[in-house]
């Protein structure tokens, strides 16, 4: 089940490449996630014009969000147009920063980061679906200790 997703290590440079990716407005992903107080973290790296009231993959994380079970990080591939900013708004969904010179290719992908590391990334929307089956952040950690990194 773990092909399809990159397990990072700690010495692996793709864990430094996510952290040290830059955002628009100058922070980096791990300067706008060491904001949060929580260990864990789920960074969203989704299409500015998605449809997030009708997104299953975005409802289920703001739901563990709201459970407090991890703290949300929503990064768009680009600024998001009027009409978007406002639906945003109108959601309460917080952007957290626009991505800069992300891979189109990597649209979407989530991350998981859990004490300052990246435990889990999800690329692409095979391997999101795959890591939607599981239940919750513990289900996560759980198969990715008990599954080698592929």
């Amino acid at each position: 089940m773990l092909g399809a997703l990159a397990a990072v290590s700690c010495g692996n440079g793709n864990e430094a490449s996510l952290l040290g990716q830059r955002l628009y407005d100058g922070r980096t992903i791990a300067s706008a996630v060491a904001t949060s107080t929580a260990s864990a973290n789920m960074v969203l790296v989704y299409e500015a014009e998605m449809c997030f009231s009708c997104s299953t993959m975005f409802s289920r994380w703001e739901a563990l969000a709201n459970d407090g079970s991890v703290s949300l990080f929503l990064m768009l591939d680009k600024a998001p147009k009027q009409d978007t900013k406002m639906a945003l708004q109108r959601q309460r969904i917080p952007v957290s920063g626009v991505v800069r010179d992300w891979p189109s290719s990597d649209i979407p992908s989530e991350h998981l980061i859990v004490n300052g590391r990246v435990v889990m990334s999800a690329i692409g929307l095979s391997s999101i679906r795959r890591v939607a089956m599981w239940d919750s952040v513990d289900d996560i950690l759980s198969r990715m200790q008990r599954s080698p990194a592929k």
